[in-house]
């Protein structure tokens, strides 16, 4: 009987999940440059600045402001500007996340896919890339396609994903 991840793939399945999600975090600090919160972190970010970044983004972040919330997660999950933390991403992603800020959803599905800063947990990782999914994500549905289509999850495990996190408040860390 096949269960978790990588029984079906292995090693390479793994890697190219990580892949696909960092990828997905370095184009979305690309895109901060052009984005919200305010000049001084666009212009942070888009000059590689990244403590500047961080120092811009922490008052919007703070006032609720989902876009820096998660912007604020990919530095410490990164390690620009600031140590690579992946307790401070969590929280910071987790904020954006309740929001529904899909991609907060993707990066919290690949800390518990990849075991980082919480104990690896597929069926949680599986929940939020559906709860980005349901927020739009095409690289969610991407992941939920191939997820599906090799086999790393069953059916059953599938399900009870479903049963156990219908919603983003059942995922809360």
């Amino acid at each position: 009987m096949r269960s978790g991840w990588g029984r079906f793939g292995g090693k390479l399945r793994e890697d190219t999940l990580a892949g696909i999600v960092a990828v997905a975090i370095l184009a979305a600090l690309a895109a901060a440059a052009v984005l919200r919160p305010g000049p001084d972190a666009r212009a942070a970010l888009g000059s590689g600045d990244y403590r500047a970044a961080h120092a811009a983004l922490r008052e919007p972040a703070g006032r609720g402001d989902a876009w820096a919330q998660n912007a604020l997660g990919n530095l410490y999950y990164l390690g620009l500007g600031v140590e690579t933390d992946y307790r401070r991403a969590i929280d910071w992603y987790w904020k954006a996340a309740a929001q529904g800020n899909a991609a907060a959803q993707m990066n919290m599905g690949h800390l518990y896919d990849q075991g980082l800063g919480v104990a690896r947990d597929p069926l949680r990782a599986f929940a939020w890339y559906r709860q980005a999914q349901q927020n739009g994500s095409d690289k969610a549905k991407e992941l939920m396609r191939l997820i599906a289509g090799s086999l790393s999850m069953t059916p059953n495990q599938i399900l009870r994903a479903r049963e156990l996190y219908p919603t983003v408040e059942a995922l809360r860390p």
